[in-house]
């Protein structure tokens, strides 16, 4: 194992392959880089725009759901008038909660929508009209996925500016800076 000089326990070193010296080299360059793609994603999920974003994400995968569900009669219609409900009351909350801070002299800007409403930007006459279609159609007519086509028209431009951000920070990820490629270089000799 190793071998005792002047009463020190001296371990045998092995010697190191070349191969193990260029893999160090790459695993610092993939350790910068993940400090980069995490250090870059905690500032834009402080973005408002990428919150947006997710948001609207998270509606289309669920009115997605739901428009696949209304493809099924009667559990169909069970879900999406669900969601018609959902929106009409999440709609008199928010009236209710502006009309408050209104007599209160707050910041009308800071009452918000709420999350149960999936299709914000589409009028409740339009969700619910939608749903009179399903009778003409014996039912297999996707009410819902009208409601979710206008909602994603909306969503487009949130979900594309959440996308560009996001391949920013990939982007910006993959450099690799100046003082970073000088240690990986160190390493090499």
């Amino acid at each position: 194992m190793g071998e005792r000089r002047e009463g020190l326990h001296m371990p045998q070193v092995e010697e190191s392959s070349e191969a193990e010296f260029e893999a160090k080299p790459r695993a610092l360059e993939l350790v910068a880089r993940v400090k980069a793609v995490r250090e870059a994603l905690a500032v834009v999920l402080l973005n408002a725009e990428f919150a947006e974003g997710r948001e609207a994400v998270m509606r289309t995968t669920l009115n997605a759901l739901i428009s696949v569900a209304d493809t099924v009669p009667g559990v169909g219609d069970l879900v999406s008038w669900g969601a018609d409900i959902a929106k009409i009351l999440a709609r008199a909350q928010y009236k209710r909660q502006r009309q408050m801070a209104e007599l209160a002299g707050e910041d009308l800007g800071l009452v918000k929508m709420s999350k149960i409403e999936l299709t914000p930007d589409v009028s409740v006459k339009i969700a619910v009209l939608t749903e009179f279609l399903e009778p003409l159609f014996l039912g297999l007519l996707p009410s819902h996925a009208i409601e979710s086509s206008f909602q994603l028209y909306a969503d487009f431009p949130k979900l594309k500016a959440m996308a560009l951000e996001l391949r920013k920070v990939y982007k910006e990820s993959m450099e690799v800076s100046v003082e970073e490629r000088v240690a990986i270089n160190h390493f090499k000799d």
